[in-house]
This record gives structure tokens, sequence and C-alpha cells, in this order.
């Protein structure tokens, strides 16, 4: 704690200006040292961008009045807070603080913003720097907003998005999505999965401890979770976590345009899955993923350093990247749902998770020279999902069909019934030439109501 009189307080041996008298507690941001682990890979331990000519200066002056809670930084490490904008939690007032100077004359921002978080109880302050380039790209595809000078929106730029910074920790990951939901009263989530958490759960059967915490998360706050099938292309390579009931999983679509223009390759059709995705099935055989989603497009990146380039296609500038994988598909997923909840709510349209779903994976449309294990039930379309969304408001029922059938691959018999599960899946057991009969059993909702328009649909695809 320190004490400002006469407008200066000393610390550590330095005089500092206050930007009023009174108590406040203080302590020195290091660039190097604090910035390491978070930060070090975009920022270079250089915050200020300055590229840290010898005998440079590596700290920062942070100054915390807690009755006001209001928080200044020395961003120009002139020893002086009377010189800088007094900033509080984000949350309370969406305000940024800059380090370094921009050089308009550059390309490339010589700057980075950051926004404050107070942590009362635990007498923290954070300091969350704009410096993640994984982050920057999955929310510019969901709700990037162009503003005056930028070049593209993301699918839903009015979104207010909550940021849960969980550091790509296994438990973090599990932690993120139940915090942002029942602290913070997230309607729709996307989870950015982690294969450190599943890769050795081979079952895929909707058992593993996250898949049941999002599927309560879903009973009972409602909210509407989309989750990356993740980026194994090979049969049975999706996440258990896209098993939660309710959770909606998702795989990557490229058009044809796409990739001619991000790859300078022509390919035979107009849609197409992503060269990394995740099909199904699933360990006990259910269909997944539930559609697939655009991806690989322009997003936002960090605009202090080079955009990316690929020789002989682009170069895009700072703040620009193309990226694909399910870590683009997803958000964009996430942002259709956010425009869904959006018009429901002016419309006056009634809607819960399973609402979204059911209109999510009936509304999307389908790819016919797709196999249903990778597009699970097609292409999203926010236009096709909202007609479903509509039709149930005025009666419509969601229909739930759970299946019933053998399954035989080397875990099965570890499954809740052994060798048994949604769908039928048997990897192991057979040769060439071989016959044999099979019986799939299929239970609905609304049985027998549907039963005779259901029936007339059932076929092998």
């Amino acid at each position: 704690m320190v004490t400002a009189a006469d407008g200066q307080f000393t610390y550590e041996d330095s005089t500092y200006v206050a930007p009023k008298d009174g108590t406040f507690r203080i302590a020195l941001f290091h660039e190097a040292r604090d910035s390491l682990a978070t930060f070090g890979g975009s920022l270079e331990n250089d915050v200020n961008r300055d590229g840290n000519p010898e005998g440079s200066s590596r700290l920062f002056g942070v100054l915390w009045d807690e009755e006001t809670d209001e928080v200044w930084v020395d961003t120009n490490q002139d020893l002086s807070f009377a010189d800088q904008t007094a900033l509080t939690d984000y949350n309370d007032r969406p305000e940024f603080g800059v380090f370094g100077t921009d050089d308009p004359d550059t390309p490339i921002r010589e700057s980075v913003a950051f926004g404050i978080q107070i942590a009362q109880e635990k007498k923290l302050i954070a300091l969350n720097l704009g410096s993640a380039s994984h982050a920057t790209l999955v929310v510019g595809a969901a709700l990037a907003n162009r503003g005056s000078e930028g070049r593209f929106d993301g699918v839903a730029p009015g979104a207010q998005l909550i940021s849960i910074a969980e550091g790509g920790s296994a438990y973090g990951q599990i932690e993120s999505p139940l915090v942002s939901i029942r602290d913070h009263g997230a309607e729709v989530v996307y989870f950015e999965q982690s294969s450190n958490i599943t890769r050795n759960y081979l079952l895929r059967d909707g058992r593993l401890v996250p898949t049941v915490i999002y599927e309560r998360l879903i009973d009972r706050y409602d909210p509407v979770i989309l989750s990356p099938t993740h980026n194994y292309p090979i049969l049975g390579g999706i996440d258990d976590f896209v098993m939660a009931r309710g959770l909606i999983g998702i795989n990557g679509h490229e058009s044809k345009e796409n990739f001619f223009i991000n790859h300078g390759v022509r390919v035979e059709h107009d849609d197409n899955l992503l060269i990394t995705g995740g099909y199904g099935p699933m360990g006990n055989g259910a269909l997944k993923p539930d559609v697939i989603s655009p991806s690989n497009y322009v997003s936002t990146a960090l605009g202090f350093i080079e955009g990316r380039a690929i020789p002989g296609l682009y170069q895009l500038p700072p703040g620009y990247t193309i990226a694909g994988g399910t870590s683009t598909a997803t958000p964009t997923a996430a942002g259709a749902v956010a425009l869904l909840l959006s018009a429901a709510k002016q419309e006056g349209i009634s809607y819960d998770a399973h609402r979204i779903k059911h209109a999510v994976t009936r509304g999307a449309r389908w790819v016919p020279h797709l196999k249903p294990h990778k597009q699970g039930n097609g292409v999203i379309s926010v236009a096709g999902a909202w007609d479903i969304l509509k039709e149930l408001d005025e009666g419509g029922d969601v229909v739930s069909i759970v299946g019933q059938a053998p399954v035989k691959h080397s875990y099965s018999h570890l499954l809740a019934t052994p060798n048994e599960g949604e769908g039928l899946y048997e990897r192991d057991g057979w040769d060439v030439g071989d016959s044999e009969e099979r019986t799939i059993t299929l239970t609905s909702n609304l049985w027998p109501k549907c039963s005779d328009d259901v029936l007339r649909e059932l076929g092998w695809e």
C-alpha cells in the first residue's frame, strides 16, 4: 500500500505522480516476466512494441484505488499516473488502455490494447491483453464488427462477448463453459474442447465427466453449447463432448470457390469437407457430427504482426488471417445460433436449447455426395433453421429418435451395455463376403404419432 500526499508518493526508490491524494494498492507489471508464460509466443515480451532497446525499462506501474475500483497504468513509463485515464473492470465499463504508440505510417500496429479485470475478494488485478492469435480468429469469425475502417463483419457482429480466459489447461477448458453459463448468463457458448482431455477416452459414448457436466448445464441453465468435433479426418475420430444431450457438434465445410481462392486448387463439388475436420460415428454408433459449418475464410488476427501470406496466392494486411479447421467452423455456427436467438427474441418466438438444436439440424442443407458420418445433417442454414423454429412455435414437435443396435470394435465390450449402442457400428468381426442380419430398434418421443411419416423416410445412405 502507498499513500499519496501533495500529489506524490514513493515506491521502491522511485517517486511517482499520483492521480489524486489518497491510499492505493500498487504493483509493477514486468513485461518480460509477467507476459512470458501467457503472452510470450505472440508479444515477444514486448507489450509496448518498442523493440526493447538496451537500457530501456521493462516495468509499468499499476495503481489501484480499492474504494472506487479505479485503476491507472503507467503505460508511457514516465512515473506519472496523472496523465493516465482511470480504468475499471471492463465488465462494468468497457474501456481499453493501450501500451505503446502506433505509427500511422506503418501497416503494423505498434501498440497493444488491454482491459482491466478486478477480483476484489482476492485483491488481484488482471491486465487482459489482446494477444492470443487463436482466440482472435475465433472471436472474429463469430462476431467481428468492421466499424468504420474494417473490411468485414463476423456472422453476428452485434452479439455481446463473454470471454473466459482459461490458459489452455485441461481443467480450465472444463471449467470455462461452467463459469460463463452459471456466473455470467451466457446464452450461446462456443466450447473449444481439447484433445488433452479426450484423447485417451476411446469409448466416445457420452460418459466422459466433462460431457456429463455440459449435459447437466444444458438441462439446468438452458444455454446453446456448440463444440468442434475436432480435427481428425478419420473414421470415428470425434471427441466425446459432442455426445452431451442438447450440445451441437460441428464439422467444417468449404466451398469450391473458397478452395480455389485460399489454396489455388480446383475441386469437383460446390460443397466440400475441410481437409481437417471430425468424422463420426461415435464409439457407441451415434451419428455425429450434427452439422457442417463454413470455415477457412478471412477472420481477425493480431494487428501488431504481419498478416498471413501464402506466396503466389495472397498477402493479407495486419489484423487479418485465413484460418480453417473446426476452430473457425464452430464459431461460425455459434454466430448463426446468435442470429436465431436474436430474431426469436424480436419476433416473440419461443425457444430453448433443444428447440434450437432441432431447428439447426432439421433445417440444414443436405449434401448428396457426402457421407452422413462426415456431414451429419448437412450444411448449417440460418434460413432453414429459422423456418423450423417458427414451425415449432406454431405447434410443431421436437422429434427425438434414439436407436439401439449392435456395436463391435476393440472397446465395445466396455460400453454401458456391452457391444450395443445408438447406431449400427461394427468395425470388427467381418470378412469379405460375409452376410448376416441385424436388428435395429428405433424409439421416438412421439411414437406412434409420427411413425408413419418416419417409416416412409427410412433408408440407407
